[in-house]
């Protein structure tokens, strides 16, 4: 086994699908059922009762316990149904001007303001009628749906890192699971039951996303026929390909992947007769282990990977600060112009009959210096190389000791921070300090380990999120700390107590 551990989660209609993994190595796969009265899944996260939250949360608690997961750090994968996908043209501009340009131009299609959205986007260069301009894939969730979801895993002691949708996720799983996939333009289609969704990617970017039912609206039979589906889902496709041609995508569809867990591939040889497009099969069981078939585990395991498996683009709405993105390069072939390169040839021209006349004046100009830097010299003009490095590395030393002295630091209060943010019945076992630079200055990093005790284990589970979140919203903590998370939490015997030891980084 290589790797660090990482805990992956997709957030589905009816289940919470959990992927294990260390480095590219699968370890487990588990799912948490999610109970409410909707007959098709989820009642939206946004409408969940306290009741029904708190039994979710100790259901996750349960599996967590139940798979012996010592790791709370969590990555996140959210469903398309709370993600919003935009495309967008503007004029070309470089990297370090695109973010206001495409804030400005982005409300003009978004039903939300910006201050109420997490949002990123990635830019891609391309040529319309000879012109450079930039494509903008915009992708954004509302703050207070993330939240939601944050603060039902926070209940359940879990700490999210990264979050993103699931296309970007799915991308990544076909990539680690070597399917061949095409280098323009196609669509994955997903179905699983009476659900679908269909992707559109371009150049390894998700470009459209739709979600569809495949039962019919206004039908209340139970059973729905299978040839009923095939149809409304050849209709979905079709309807999806067409709209993304006509907002300005003229480009043909090169291949579908259908990505399913329970049809057969017959469904698949349907769909291309129908569609005149080639269809790819693939049986989501065939990239998961033995037991796990669910398309919602593919995503998980996705995101769980965003390190071993770059993506083409980075849609990250955790809301941490992120690089501006480099632009990606997509122009086409141009045959070379004779008459643009004429002047160009004769400053070329120009540059070689003025060599000669411009070389005796350059080696005059060096003479001049030379006999600058002999003045400046002086005493030193006769030293050899070894006492000269000797006395530089004397000298560095002299100042890397004065830089290394420290005249400022916070660490008295945030020593004397702690104890006053421990709740009853919780206690710290080892305080480590180490300091790095930061800022070109000496910073330092805590590491907390601890022990936490009361009757119930879940009551101990409560304690220790409930110190994590007191050292989080210390203003001189957060300030002074970029990431402050709970490394892991696991039950032991402390004697004949039953306790809970957790550990907190401060970085």
């Amino acid at each position: 086994m290589s790797g660090v551990k990482q805990l992956g989660l997709f957030w589905g209609d009816t289940e919470l699908y959990f992927s294990e993994s260390a480095g590219k190595e699968s370890l487990r796969f588990f799912s948490v059922p999610i109970k409410g009265e909707n007959p098709h899944g989820l009642i939206p996260i946004k409408d969940n009762s306290p009741e029904e939250e708190k039994r979710l949360v100790i259901d996750i608690q349960k599996a967590l316990k139940e798979h012996h997961i010592t790791n709370f750090t969590i990555n996140l994968s959210l469903p398309t149904k709370d993600i919003i996908f935009r495309t967008f043209t503007i004029p070309w501009m470089p990297p370090n001007e695109t973010q206001k340009v495409v804030e400005f131009e982005a409300v003009k299609y978004l039903p939300f303001s910006l201050n109420e959205l997490s949002y990123t986007f990635y830019p891609i260069v391309i040529t319309q009628n000879g012109i450079k301009r930039l494509r903008i894939i915009f992708v954004a969730i509302k703050k207070s749906t993330l939240e939601n979801y944050k603060r039902i895993l926070t209940e359940a002691s879990l700490t999210v890192d990264i979050v993103e949708p699931t296309p970007t996720c799915l991308l990544r799983t076909l990539r680690f699971r070597n399917k061949a996939l095409p280098k323009e333009q196609y669509a994955i289609v997903e179905k699983e039951e009476e659900y679908g969704k269909i992707t559109i990617i371009a150049d390894g970017i998700p470009q459209f996303v739709r979600d569809f039912n495949l039962r019919i609206a206004s039908s209340d039979q139970e059973e729905i026929s299978p040839e009923a589906i095939t149809t409304r889902l050849l209709n979905e496709i079709q309807i999806s390909l067409d709209y993304f041609n006509r907002i300005g995508n003229p480009q043909e569809i090169d291949q579908i992947i259908f990505l399913t867990s329970s049809d057969k591939e017959t469904l698949a040889k349907k769909l291309q007769e129908s569609l005149e497009i080639d269809v790819v099969y693939i049986n989501s069981e065939t990239l998961l282990i033995p037991g796990s078939k669910k398309i919602g585990y593919l995503n998980a395991l996705g995101i769980n990977l965003h390190k071993e498996i770059p993506s083409n683009a980075s849609f990250d709405l955790s809301g941490k600060k992120q690089q501006a993105p480099d632009f990606y390069m997509k122009t086409a072939f141009k045959s070379i112009d004779i008459k643009s390169l004429l002047p160009v040839v004769a400053i070329c021209a120009t540059i070689l009959i003025a060599s000669p006349l411009l070389s005796n004046a350059l080696i005059e100009k060096e003479k001049n210096k030379l006999a600058v830097l002999k003045e400046k010299i002086g005493t030193y003009e006769g030293a050899s190389s070894t006492s000269l490095e000797g006395k530089n590395k004397e000298l560095k030393d002299k100042l890397s000791s004065i830089q290394g002295v420290y005249i400022k630091s916070e660490i008295s209060y945030l020593l004397t921070a702690i104890p006053q943010m421990l709740p009853k019945s919780v206690w710290l076992t080892n305080l480590s300090i180490d300091y790095i630079q930061r800022n070109s200055l000496p910073s330092p990093n805590i590491s907390l380990t601890g022990l936490a005790y009361a009757k119930e284990a879940n009551e101990q589970f409560r304690l220790v999120n409930k110190f994590l979140n007191t050292v989080k919203e210390n203003k001189t903590f957060a300030d002074h700390f970029e990431r402050i998370i709970l490394l892991n939490a696991q039950a032991e015997k402390a004697e004949k107590y039953s306790v809970t030891r957790f550990s907190i980084s401060c970085r």
